[in-house]
């Protein structure tokens, strides 16, 4: 019997790691370019393979840039899991905190996201894993007890979504900065999650309320001034 396991995994590790290459390439073309800057042919040229190559792998631009999206979100989620936090609520204030940092750190590729979310390019590639995320984040502060099981978490985690998406668009149009998304953000959901904490969460909340409202007013004032 011939052994064709050895050739198999190769063309295999292959595939993979021109996968990899197309999705890095798209990923650089829109940071430098915008989405409607990035074509497949141009992600080809990056990647250095043949524009076939890519349509075999991928069949189309949506479905490049739906890998992009979910690379992202997984990084994103292994960053969040690996800050340091007191509890499940608490890590849900860190998830605002971790993507704060990156918009700031990488803006040309955020910005390039939001303009996905504003046009007619695949908006349920970015948005509808982020809110499932974001519903997680609330089931798991209900397992820990800090919010209560009568909390929807698929109602509140699209609630948390529809704000952080907000400020993350005024901050992709350079309304606010993106301190202020996080002060915002932050803001938003103590409000919506005050409303289901568990006893012992509700006063965790209401002085995380009054630190951000004192926060946000110094914010203008100092806006204002300047």
């Amino acid at each position: 019997m011939l052994d064709t396991t050895a050739p198999t995994t190769r063309r295999e590790l292959s595939k993979a790691e021109r996968r990899q290459r197309i999705v890095e390439a798209a990923t650089s073309l829109l940071r430098e370019n915008g989405f409607d800057g990035v074509s497949m042919l141009q992600i080809a040229d990056r990647a250095d393979v043949s524009p076939a190559t890519v349509y075999n792998l991928f069949q189309t631009k949506a479905a490049v840039l739906q890998q992009v999206f979910d690379s992202d979100l997984s990084e994103y989620e292994r960053l969040v899991e690996a800050a340091r936090a007191r509890d499940a609520l608490d890590r849900i204030f860190k998830a605002i905190d971790v993507a704060a940092a990156l918009y700031r750190g990488d803006p040309g590729f955020y910005r390039a996201m939001a303009q996905l979310h504003r046009g007619s390019a695949p908006r349920p590639a970015i948005a509808e894993p982020r809110i499932g995320f974001w519903q997680r984040m609330v089931a798991a502060a209900q397992a820990d007890g800090r919010l209560l099981l009568s909390a929807d978490p698929q109602l509140l985690g699209v609630t948390l979504s529809q704000t952080i998406r907000g400020a993350f668009s005024e901050w992709a149009g350079g309304v606010i900065s993106a301190e202020r998304l996080a002060e915002e953000t932050a803001y938003g959901f103590a409000l919506a999650l005050l409303a289901y904490a568990a006893p012992d969460a509700s006063d965790d909340l209401t002085a995380r309320l009054r630190k951000l409202e004192a926060a946000l007013t110094a914010r203008d004032r100092h806006e204002k001034a300047g």
